[in-house]
């Protein structure tokens, strides 16, 4: 969580991450336009996860591929989000990030919240980066 913590002492800020820049983003160009941005390789992020990205809403075309394992997840009834754009935008990574797509899933992933979270930590684990013991939400 990047957010800044509800309390202010010293030890809750640095577990919340407050002061520290986070792997990846958004962030405004000067012409006004969003762009997906990920920080520069080796900032330390552990795995970065992408939920339904606007790939034709905001500029993702001169983004940097973060040298951590990188999870897309896609639902294929998305109403918000072109699933194929998607689709085509990260087939064109290099390298090419993890594509997950969850079939009768639209863009807000209405009772399938647990499925998403079971796909997050499924795909840390097999990286060895979440322990066997966490359980989805």
């Amino acid at each position: 969580m990047w957010a800044k913590p509800r309390t202010r002492s010293p030890s809750s800020r640095k577990a919340a991450g407050v002061g520290r820049t986070p792997p990846c983003g958004w962030r405004d160009s000067p012409s006004g336009e969003q762009s997906l941005f990920a920080q520069p390789r080796g900032a330390g992020a552990q795995f970065l996860v992408t939920v339904a990205p606007a790939v034709r809403l905001i500029a993702v075309n001169d983004i940097q591929v973060p040298d951590c394992p990188w999870l897309i997840v896609q639902g294929d009834m998305d109403e918000l989000v072109d699933p194929a754009a998607v689709l085509q935008w990260a087939a064109q990574l290099q390298p090419a990030p993890t594509v997950k797509v969850l079939p009768g899933v639209g863009h807000f992933f209405h009772g399938r919240l647990r499925e998403l979270a079971a796909l997050v930590v499924d795909f840390a684990k097999e990286r060895g980066i979440a322990r066997e013991s966490e359980k989805p939400g």
